[in-house]
């Protein structure tokens, strides 16, 4: 059973569910380094999100709004799966 509270703010809400149901997650803030051609890091995209790992499939909860061109670049590249909440 799972107790929710308005007081409480939604990620601490989200986070009770998941401990809940048993799913593996963590807050952090993750880094995904870009290179140029020559394989030398130019710099990172890192953000802070609620990860939550289900087998081979990983989603980044995010409140707030991320551009759209990085979203596309972290997509494209590294096939990061974020959801807005």
């Amino acid at each position: 059973m799972v107790y929710l509270s308005e007081e409480e703010g939604k990620r601490k809400t989200i986070e009770r569910v998941l401990h809940a149901t048993g799913c593996s997650f963590g807050f952090d803030t993750y880094k995904f380094p870009f290179s140029e051609k020559g394989g030398r890091t130019m710099g990172d995209i890192s953000f802070p999100a609620l990860k939550i790992e289900n087998g081979d499939n990983t989603v980044y909860l995010i409140d707030y709004e991320m551009d759209s061109d990085i979203y596309g670049l972290l997509y494209g590249k590294w096939e990061v799966k974020l959801l807005n909440y």
